[in-house]
């Protein structure tokens, strides 16, 4: 018994120390690596000028995340390869990036679910470990309810604290980006192979002590980006100024559009109306006690009145 024990330990010793080699890879895809090095640039971006860029930031990450979904649903249909799900992917999702966009709220709601979805798998891999530890089975329902509860009051908050949460989302954003990136090139993308797994509740090794540090990256980035925008790109400056400003000159324009058409219809109107009067005054004669009267009638119609006062009304409103 002590020697199957001790073969068994080690045995698990050997695949331990494999699993935990501290060699970096030399064998990178192509397409890979450069969909990683764009990635590394996303993730500056989101540190420095996530907020500076808000428009930007809420089209890449409606982006992201409708690409994300769209892949993970086609990626059921075995007669598309895996250049057609990227590519019809991807396609698709230029749509909800420009939603998200052009939509500020949507855009919100989005960039607030996203940051509800990073603490819901953190929170779910932190509980899968220690349920691990125990000999406790991890239950189904658990990665559900974390990524509607969580995102859904992520997303409510950043709807009413949007400035904060928007610097928040935008610099967890970063160290997400930050922590693939340097999963892939130091570890082939250990990381976010365990977490698919665990997702899936696939049996995985347990992580080693580097894994961990790649992973303590994205709270350091995070903080990181919150500094940065705080205290330089994004002080003194309010993006709903920048909404309001839209608003008023959209709105300014509607308003000289509709006096322009009002002051048309009333120039049109006086003109019939001075061309009906024309027409209609007409000279009456009449004979009394052989005496000839030459009276001038002049009609003016209650049509011309009504539209005048209505039309004069419409331009005191605008």
């Amino acid at each position: 018994m002590r020697n199957h024990s001790t073969s068994w330990l080690s045995k698990n010793k050997t695949m331990i120390d494999d699993y935990c080699n501290l060699n970096l890879p030399i064998d990178y895809d192509l397409y890979w690596l450069i969909g990683y090095v764009l990635l590394a640039f996303i993730g500056l971006f989101y540190a420095l000028l996530g907020y500076r860029w808000w428009r930007f930031t809420m089209f890449v990450t409606s982006f992201s995340l409708g690409s994300l979904l769209l892949y993970i649903i086609l990626s059921t249909q075995p007669t598309m390869t895996e250049s057609q799900l990227i590519g019809v992917s991807c396609s698709i999702a230029t749509l909800f990036g420009l939603i998200g966009a052009l939509l500020q709220y949507v855009g919100l709601f989005i960039n607030g679910f996203c940051f509800g979805l990073t603490l819901s798998i953190t929170t779910f891999i932190i509980l899968d470990i220690k349920n691990r530890a125990n000999g406790i089975t991890t239950s189904f329902w658990l990665p559900i309810g974390l990524i509607l509860l969580l995102g859904l009051i992520c997303a409510i908050i950043t709807l009413r604290f949007q400035k904060i949460m928007l610097i928040i989302t935008s610099s967890c954003l970063a160290g997400v980006c930050q922590t693939l990136v340097l999963d892939y090139f130091l570890q082939s993308s250990v990381l976010l192979h365990f977490i698919h797994k665990r997702l899936l509740f696939e049996s995985t090794s347990t992580l080693c002590i580097r894994h961990w540090i790649i992973a303590f990256i994205l709270p350091i980035i995070m903080l990181f980006g919150i500094v940065i925008q705080f205290s330089c790109t994004g002080k003194n400056y309010d993006h709903r100024d920048s909404w309001q400003r839209v608003d008023y000159i959209l709105i300014n324009d509607f308003i000289q559009n509709v006096r322009q058409q009002n002051s048309s219809t009333v120039h049109l109107t006086t003109t019939n109306n001075s061309n009906n009067n024309n027409h209609t005054s007409q000279p009456v004669v009449s004979s009394t006690g052989g005496v000839t009267t030459k009276i001038t009638t002049k009609t003016v119609g209650s049509t011309r009145k009504d539209t005048d006062s209505t039309t004069t009304t419409l331009t005191h409103l605008m």
